[in-house]
């Protein structure tokens, strides 16, 4: 996907989603994979549809393959998809930052949709 620094090279980010009827919310877990060259320690930031939900947390990476589960974030009454319907009218717009040196150096933009 996008290399860093002679460091860390991060391969995906998705988004494992979870969404609950009885409650009528739903769980999002940001899931990074990433090789890396060096242990490393990054900051991050996520935001949804311009909202900054998890303002600057770190990313610890370890040398080899990680595969990073970064701390959910909860949607209540979310606007739902149906599996079949091609309307993008209910994605939401989540941005995943990663910073060093108080400059970002990935943005990763995607659109998440949460079906019922």
């Amino acid at each position: 996907m996008v290399f860093l620094n002679d460091k860390v090279k991060i391969n995906s980010v998705d988004y494992e989603v979870n969404y609950n009827p009885v409650q009528k919310s739903a769980a999002v877990t940001p899931v990074i994979a990433a090789e890396c060259y060096a242990a490393t320690l990054l900051a991050g930031s996520l935001e949804l549809d311009n909202h900054e939900l998890l303002p600057s947390f770190k990313m610890l990476f370890k040398l080899g393959n990680n595969r990073l589960r970064l701390r959910s974030f909860i949607i209540m009454n979310p606007l739902l998809t149906a599996a079949s319907s091609e309307d993008n009218a209910n994605l939401y717009r989540v941005t995943f930052k990663i910073y060093m040196d108080a400059r970002v150096i990935l943005r990763n933009e995607q659109h998440l949709a949460i079906f019922q």
